[in-house]
Formats: structure tokens, C-alpha cells, sequence
């Protein structure tokens, strides 16, 4: 887990979390047709997370089970893997709180319960945090998280911030080559940092 201050948000938003959100939605939305026979599963999906987030605004803060009272499609269940053992039918309940949070809408608050609970009360994301992703270019923002990025570690390989983010290749690539960095070689391996980093003392304390 990475904790981040909060106006920062937005930025990490479109740098790396719209990606993730995306590929959440496409996973629910082929399952919601393949194990539920829901035809047109993209437009259904779309109108139960904004019926969802209708919802948990007018109350405030909900768990999941009540959200599933306001929006009852939230407890359609999808069967998974019927002729194994560990498999069965299961809510979409988690999953699309999950991906409205990853699309920066919701905010998982505290659990509910012991240290094992599943149960979470989720908040509106407007009533923890005041930025939003909105009008935020991906390939700028990535650049400006790479450079923040750099600034705390670097020198470091350029697949270190890849992994960091969650980025492919292509777009590390392009975030680098989006910032004034040089190549350095740190342990016998190629690393990049910024170019107005390089000041460092060769025996620091």
C-alpha cells in the first residue's frame, strides 16, 4: 500500500488508476456476459454504479448490504469455476464498489467488525477528498508522477518506476522521455535520474 497526501489524488488518478479501472470494468463486464447472460453488459454495468453512487450520496456513508437494498442488481451472482470446489455463486457487490472506488467516485472507509471482516463503510469520495481527475491529461500526469518519483529515489532503473506505477513499457518510456533525465549507471546497472538531480555528494553521511 502507498499512502499519498490528498491533493495528490488526482494525479495518481490519471496517471495509473484510470488504467486499472479500466481493466476492471472489461473483467466485469465479460463475466457479467459470460456467467450471468447479461446482453449489453457495459450500458447495465454503467446504470448500476450510477444508480450505486446515487445512492451511498443520499445517505452518506453505507456498507455494501445496504447499498444492496437501495440497488438491488448489486446482489446479482455470478457462478465461478461450478465443477471445482472452492467455487460458487458470489455477489457483484464487491466488485463494483471496487471499481466505482477505482474510478476515484467512492472511498472504502473502516471496516467493519475484526481485523478479517470484509464488511467496509464507503463514503462518497467528494466528502473525504476535494480534488478529482477531471480535465488531467494521463501522459502529463504520469510525467509529473515520474518526476516526483525520481526526485525521492532516483538514481534507480527505469524498471523500478514501471513496477512502482503499473505502467507498461510504453508508457514509462514515453513519461521519461517526457522529462530532462540523463543515464547513469548505479551498481552496474543502467539507471535514470533527473538531469538537475545530479549534485549528489560521492560520500554522502
Amino acid at each position: 500500500m502507498f499512502a499519498l497526501p490528498a491533493p495528490l489524488v488526482s494525479l495518481v488518478q490519471a496517471a495509473c488508476t484510470d488504467d486499472i479501472a479500466r481493466r476492471l470494468r472489461r473483467q466485469l463486464e465479460r463475466d457479467l456476459e459470460r456467467l450471468g447472460g447479461i446482453a449489453d453488459a457495459g450500458t447495465w454495468l454503467r446504470d448500476v454504479g450510477d444508480s450505486a453512487v446515487a445512492a451511498l450520496t443520499a445517505r452518506g456513508s453505507a456498507s455494501g448490504a445496504e447499498l444492496s437494498e437501495d440497488e438491488p442488481r448489486l446482489r446479482t451472482q455470478l457462478i465461478y469455476a461450478p465443477d471445482k470446489s472452492y467455487g460458487g455463486p458470489q455477489n457483484i457487490t464487491s466488485r463494483v464498489l471496487m471499481l466505482l472506488s477505482a474510478d476515484g467516485l467512492i472511498v472504502r472507509g473502516h471496516r467493519r467488525g475484526g481485523w478479517s471482516s470484509g464488511q467496509f463503510t464507503w463514503y462518497p469520495a467528494a466528502a473525504w477528498l476535494n480534488s478529482h481527475a477531471d480535465g488531467i491529461d494521463a501522459s502529463s500526469a504520469r510525467a509529473e508522477l515520474a518526476r516526483r518519483w525520481l526526485l525521492t529515489f532516483g538514481p534507480a532503473p527505469a524498471s523500478d518506476l514501471q513496477w512502482w506505477a503499473g505502467w507498461t513499457g510504453a508508457q514509462t518510456k514515453a513519461a521519461l522521455a517526457a522529462l530532462p533525465v540523463i543515464d547513469v549507471e548505479m551498481d552496474g546497472q543502467p539507471c535514470v535520474m533527473l538531469a538537475d538531480d545530479d549534485d549528489l555528494d560521492d560520500e554522502p553521511a
